[in-house]
């Protein structure tokens, strides 16, 4: 776990450098695969700011998104190990279940970008009341930040399926 989680640092490291010679202003990178537990957390923790203390022209952010930020829980004690150092990325659609929007909406505040993925409800047609519940959780935490919009559908018209989640968005949020 240990030698696999450095290499992956290192080739991260080496994709930040490409970043920074871009001159992006932020990157997002994954916390780790490993299931959370304090040793993980604090483990991913330290990688992550070794991470950004070597990159300072950059704002480093992880994503709730993998093994290890699997739930709010996870992603609040990663965030708290992380003093700031590296921000956070929200993804509505990286969590399912019951209480997928108050986990969301207890990580959102905290945010510092996100992506609002839409699900569909049938082949080609957006879930609506999903994306509604997604975004009223975001507002609901207080999330001012940029919202990115995604459709990983089936529909082959993305650019109409994200002016149909665009319109759902200004009804949401307006």
């Amino acid at each position: 776990m240990r030698e696999h989680g450095r290499e992956q640092q290192r080739w991260l490291g080496s994709w930040l450098d490409v970043a920074e010679q871009l001159g992006t202003p932020r990157v997002r990178v994954p916390a780790g695969d490993q299931p959370p537990s304090e040793e993980t957390l604090a483990l991913s923790a330290a990688r992550l700011r070794e991470l950004a203390a070597g990159h300072p022209d950059l704002r480093v952010l992880t994503e709730n998104w993998r093994g290890l930020l699997v739930d709010a829980a996870a992603t609040r004690r990663l965030l708290d190990l992380l003093e700031g150092e590296v921000g956070l990325l929200v993804d509505t659609g990286n969590w399912d279940g019951e209480d997928k929007y108050r986990q969301v909406a207890e990580v959102a505040g905290q945010a510092e970008c996100s992506q609002v993925k839409v699900r569909e409800s049938a082949p080609g047609v957006l879930d609506e009341a999903d994306l509604e519940q997604s975004l009223t959780a975001l507002a609901e935490a207080g999330y001012a930040g940029r919202l990115s919009l995604v459709y990983a559908g089936s529909d082959d018209d993305e650019w109409g399926r994200l002016a149909q989640m665009q319109e759902i968005v200004r009804h949401v949020l307006d």
